[in-house]
């Protein structure tokens, strides 16, 4: 099956990833795409709504909202995440900044919540099957919660990353982009250390699936305590890291 210039495809766990011409490379592991979601990245988002959200009711303010930052929206595992998070946690409002440099993704997925006609909406049914399982809301909350976002400018779906990008101070950092050899731009020691300095709030958590010595770099430089997490599946080594503020 091929989708614009993708094909779709089940990994081990039962949820699609696409692989992307001209390399194919696959968007996620192959041993499970939305397994590969959890462990790398809901640990962040509970962090961020545990620090900005899960505060006693009387400091709940428009400072409190979380904000997080996807870098590569692919087929949206991050961005449902987030918005589970939201309404587990009975959080009205997450501000959410998603970079994809491939316009039909970032078409197909507004398509798809709006439930217009969307030519990977099978892809999408099939992963939004795995968030119901996992948070038990079923699928038409979950996206009367992403319509909301896309409506109020809670959700915002970016082009490409580019020199001129400028971001705007986040708690969580998503960073799942493409590996060096497909998007090697935003694995350069200028980019992370201009990104850190611009995206990551005071405090903020950072995760991605990748391990490399320029990134811990940049981020020590940048006062984050990095820890080297056990990859997912296969892969030695993923990336979790803090900066908290000085009290």
């Amino acid at each position: 099956m091929q989708i614009f210039n993708f094909k779709s495809e089940l990994t081990a766990d039962g949820s699609p990833t696409l692989r992307m011409a001209p390399t194919w490379e696959p968007m996620h592991s192959l041993d499970g795409a939305f397994s590969e979601t959890l462990y790398i990245y809901q640990p962040t988002v509970q962090f961020v709504f545990k620090a900005r959200w899960l505060t006693p009711a009387a400091e709940r303010d428009i400072k409190k909202t979380p904000r997080l930052l996807s870098i590569g929206l692919g087929l949206g595992y991050n961005e449902i995440l987030v918005a589970c998070e939201a309404l587990k946690n009975n959080c009205p409002t997450v501000q959410v900044d998603s970079y994809e440099s491939v316009v039909e993704l970032r078409s197909q997925f507004k398509k798809w919540i709006f439930n217009e006609d969307c030519e990977l909406t099978d892809v999408y049914n099939k992963i939004v099957t795995f968030f119901v399982r996992q948070y038990l809301f079923p699928k038409e909350k979950i996206l009367e919660f992403l319509k909301h976002q896309l409506n109020n400018n809670h959700l915002n779906l970016h082009g490409a990353i580019t020199a001129e990008s400028v971001f705007k101070k986040s708690q969580g950092i998503l960073f799942d982009a493409f590996s060096h050899n497909t998007s090697p731009d935003l694995w350069t020691d200028d980019f992370l250390e201009s990104f850190f300095g611009m995206a990551a709030d005071d405090e903020c958590y950072f995760s991605t699936y990748a391990s490399k010595g320029n990134l811990h770099r940049a981020l020590k430089k940048h006062f984050f305590i990095t820890d080297k997490k056990v990859g997912f599946a296969k892969k030695r080594e993923s990336t979790f890291a803090l900066r908290r503020p000085e009290k």
